[in-house]
């Protein structure tokens, strides 16, 4: 796997540079989940804020202070370390409460509600960005032309770089475990080990989409293709003759969707099949140890972006807007300017 390649942008190139995260207040991430807690149960829905902490740790720190496992503990997405960001999280406390004091070093308790239920991976709405791009130099109509590019045909839906750690190291790190899970035969992965392994199936996804952008077609229904609801995770196979299908992805309504390679037989067929084959061929191997340890999977092509408004802050861009869950704010900047990041780039970005 070429863990180096940059993928495509899909509106054109680069408006200019800007530095990003500079400040802790310059990202701003709030989860939106889209539903109101149950008020009852042995679960403790709570709205966490935190600044220059990764949620992992978050967990932790959390299951430490209630005296429970850190399975007890059920979160919708991961939130970047370096940001302030505002995400729900549920503690399993059957017949007790949380100490009255959940408020530590980095975060701070806003809303605690009972629920009935362990809030599961995903089960958010959107997340809504906030973010300030310093010492920036754009034309002001090139820059409302590209938003409006932005906001009429969406973005492509890429893994930010974020999953895959400092330098990709994620990505080898997980190539180098295959081996080892391989002989071990298990499918349980640990939660380090399933970062490693999420990193791969993410960078085989970015390459056949990049691949798809390149071509022209990430935004279009090719021959054997598979489509996806917006904000949905079940896909569907479209009929050849359904005239509606082009109308649909005009209106942001369905989008195509690339694999999470996986064990199971590809969903799309002809022109898709073979496209993403050329693409994945050579990671066949790789794909092949991954199979035994999870199921393949779609995720949409195309990322729909809500609401997005701008301002000018003197030399500074700040943006706002809003994402489904699963995507990466960093992919939407990208089709804008040349970020140059700071050294407080993590692994984590609100969304997932």
């Amino acid at each position: 796997m070429n863990i180096h390649a940059r993928w495509q942008r899909a509106h054109g190139p680069s408006l200019g540079q800007a530095r990003l995260k500079v400040e802790i207040d310059d990202f701003i991430v709030d989860e939106d989940l889209g539903f109101a807690p149950d008020g009852e149960g042995e679960h403790l829905l709570i709205q966490v804020e935190k600044t220059g902490m990764s949620s992992f740790a978050l967990i932790d720190a959390l299951a430490q202070r209630c005296q429970v496992p850190v399975q007890s503990i059920g979160y919708a997405g991961l939130k970047d370390r370096w940001a302030r960001t505002r995400q729900w999280l549920s503690i399993h406390l059957p017949g007790r409460d949380a100490p009255e004091e959940l408020d530590g070093e980095g975060w701070r308790v806003l809303a605690r509600h009972r629920h009935l239920r362990k809030l599961p991976r995903g089960s958010h709405r959107a997340n809504r960005f906030r973010i300030r791009l310093r010492d920036v130099d754009l034309d002001e109509l090139q820059l409302q032309a590209r938003l409006q590019s932005l906001r009429d045909l969406g973005v492509p839906n890429y893994f930010g770089e974020q999953r895959f750690g400092r330098e990709r190291q994620n990505i080898e790190l997980g190539l180098a475990m295959l081996g080892r899970w391989q002989r071990l035969r298990t499918r349980r992965l640990p939660r380090r080990e399933a970062m490693w392994l999420s990193a791969l199936r993410s960078a085989w996804f970015n390459k056949v989409l990049s691949a798809r952008v390149a071509q022209g077609s990430w935004n279009q229904c090719l021959d054997g293709d598979v489509l996806m609801l917006d904000g949905r995770q079940s896909f569907f196979h479209p009929q050849a003759e359904d005239a509606a299908i082009v109308a649909r992805l005009a209106a942001l309504d369905v989008h195509p969707s690339g694999p999470l390679p996986g064990r199971g037989k590809p969903v799309v067929n002809a022109q898709v099949a073979a496209l993403e084959a050329v693409v994945l061929a050579e990671d066949s191997e790789a794909i092949a140890v991954v199979a035994q340890l999870l199921e393949h999977d779609r995720r949409a092509l195309r990322l729909r972006v809500q609401n997005l408004q701008h301002e000018r802050c003197g030399d500074d861009l700040c943006l706002s807007f809003e994402l489904g869950r699963g995507a990466y704010a960093t992919v939407v900047l990208q089709e804008i300017v040349d970020l140059v990041e700071g050294d407080h780039h993590g692994q984590e970005e609100g969304g997932e």
